[in-house]
C-alpha cells in the first residue's frame, strides 16, 4: 500500500539527534553502475549532446550522470529517466523542469544517487524514485522541495537513504513525499518518532527506539487505496468507458476524471464522480466520456482523488486507443430545415455509403445536449427524432449522425 507523507520539520543535517560510538561516520559513498560525466565547462544547463559526455554518443535514457566540477549545474527534462546522479568535488545540480505538466520532471530508478562531501542536489520539481540506494557524504545535501506548492509530490519507492555523518543533510522543505509498498529505509538517523502502522519508513540503526523515523514526518494513509483502474473504447455508441474500485476509502470526497489526447501533459477535467467517503470495504465507480475526438489516436485518463479538506492525489495514468471517423457530407439530409419540430425526418439520400450498421445519433444545442442514443435503423432513429426536435430551444441545432466509422453533421434551424 502507498503512503503519504507530509514533511512538518525542515531537516538541516541531523542536529536534533545523537549518533552512537558504533555508527562509523566521514565514509566516503561508492560511485555505482557505469556513470558517464558530464564535462562541458562552459554551458551550465545541462543537455544529453555527446561532445558533453564523457563515453561515446548522446547522454541516453537509464545511464548514470557524473558530476565533478564545482560548478551549479541546471538539469530541466519532462519525465526523462535517470539511472542514477552521482556528485562530486563540490558539483551542485538542480532537477526542474521548463513548464507546469504534472508528471514527473525526472524519474530515477534501478541504481544510485551519491551525493559527495560539499555537493547539493536540488530537486525541485516532481520527482519518482524506485529501487534506488542514496548515499549522502558528511558535508553532502539532498533538497526535496518544489519550486510550487502544487508540483511537490516525490514518489520513494524501494528506497534506501544512507547518511554518512551527523552533517549529511536532508532537506524535505514542505514537500509530499509518497511511499510506495517497497518503503523507505533511511540508515544513520538516531531519535524517537512516532507509529507507522505499515512500516514503510524504517530505520536500521538499532538505537531508534522502535518508532521509525517518524520524527521527521507526518504520516497519513492515502484516502483511497485503488483496487484497478481500467479504460476500455465501445465501439456502438463510441465512448469510452473508464472504470475503477478502491478497496478502502478515507475522508474521500469526490474523484475529477481528467483527460488528456494524444500525450501527457494537457490535462483537462471532464467529468466529476462523488467518491464514498468513509467505507473498508470495495467499491466500485464508472464513468463514460461521450465527447471524444473524431479524429482518433491515444486518450489518456487519470483520477484526481479528492479529500474532504481538500488535498489530492492522482491515480495511475490509463489510456486506450480511439479510432478515427471520417466525416461525410451529403450522406444525410434533415427536413422539414427550418422547422418547428413536426413531422421532422432525418432520410438517406447516399445508401452507398451506409452497409446497415448501427447508428447513433444526437441533437447538441448551445444550450442543450442529448444523450447518444443507438438504433438499428433509419426508421428507428426517425421515431425518436421529432419529439427531441420538438423540446429544443429555437436557433441553430446539430443532428450528429455516427454510424460504422463515419460521422455527418446537419445544421438545423429550429423556429
Amino acid at each position: 500500500m502507498d503512503r503519504k507523507i507530509k514533511i512538518v520539520v525542515l531537516l538541516l543535517g541531523f542536529a536534533l539527534a545523537s549518533f552512537p560510538s558504533n555508527v562509523v561516520f566521514g565514509q566516503a559513498c561508492s560511485d555505482c553502475g557505469t556513470p558517464r560525466t558530464y564535462s562541458s565547462t562552459g554551458n551550465l544547463n545541462v543537455g544529453l549532446n555527446a561532445s558533453n559526455w564523457s563515453g561515446p554518443g548522446g547522454f541516453s535514457v537509464g545511464q548514470i550522470a557524473r558530476f565533478s566540477d564545482p560548478r551549479n549545474y541546471i538539469w530541466t527534462a519532462n519525465d526523462f529517466n535517470l539511472g542514477g546522479i552521482i556528485l562530486r568535488g563540490g558539483a551542485n545540480l538542480t532537477l526542474n523542469r521548463s513548464n507546469q505538466g504534472n508528471n514527473p520532471s525526472f524519474t530515477i530508478s534501478n541504481n544510485c544517487i551519491v551525493v559527495g562531501s560539499g555537493s547539493t542536489l536540488n530537486l525541485i520539481y516532481i520527482t519518482a524514485m524506485e529501487n534506488v540506494t542514496i548515499c549522502i557524504e558528511e558535508g553532502g545535501t539532498l533538497i526535496m522541495d518544489s519550486r510550487s506548492s502544487t508540483r511537490n509530490d516525490f514518489f520513494l519507492d524501494n528506497v534506501q537513504i544512507n547518511l554518512q555523518g551527523p552533517r549529511a543533510q536532508l532537506d524535505f522543505g514542505d514537500a509530499n513525499i509518497i511511499v510506495g509498498s517497497g518503503g523507505v529505509n533511511i540508515d544513520g538517523y538516531v531519535g524517537d518518532g512516532c507509529d507507522d502502522p505499515d512500516g514503510n519508513v524504517r530505520s536500521t540503526n538499532p538505537t531508534v527506539s522502535g518508532d521509525d523515523v517518524c520524527l521527521l514526518f507526518r504520516v497519513s494513509a492515502l484516502p483511497v487505496e485503488y483496487l484497478y483502474f481500467d479504460a476500455g473504447f465501445r465501439k456502438q455508441e463510441r465512448l469510452v468507458e473508464l472504470k475503477w474500485a478502491t478497496s478502502a476509502e478515507w475522508e474521500n470526497s469526490h474523484f475529477e476524471v481528467e483527460r488528456s489526447l494524444n500525450n501527457i501533459d494537457n490535462w483537462v477535467k471532464v467529468g466529476q464522480i462523488h467518491g464514498m467517503g468513509f467505507s473498508d470495504g470495495p467499491v466500485e465507480y464508472q464513468f463514460m466520456d461521450e465527447k471524444i475526438p473524431f479524429t482518433g489516436n491515444f486518450v489518456y485518463y487519470r483520477l484526481k482523488q479528492v479529500d474532504f479538506d481538500g488535498t489530492f492525489a492522482y491515480s495511475k495514468v490509463v489510456s486506450v486507443r480511439v479510432p478515427a471517423m471520417e466525416v461525410t457530407n451529403g450522406v444525410w439530409r434533415a427536413f422539414p430545415n427550418p422547422t418547428d419540430g413536426q413531422n421532422f425526418r432525418v432520410s438517406l439520400i447516399d445508401s452507398s455509403q451506409y452497409e446497415e450498421e448501427a447508428i447513433t445519433f444526437r441533437l447538441v444545442h448551445p444550450m442543450v445536449f442529448t444523450a447518444p442514443q443507438t438504433v438499428a435503423s433509419e426508421w428507428e432513429m426517425n421515431a425518436g427524432i421529432e419529439e427531441l426536435v420538438r423540446k429544443m430551444p429555437k436557433g441553430i441545432f446539430v443532428v450528429e449522425i455516427q454510424w460504422g466509422r463515419k460521422v455527418e453533421h446537419i445544421k438545423v434551424m429550429k423556429k
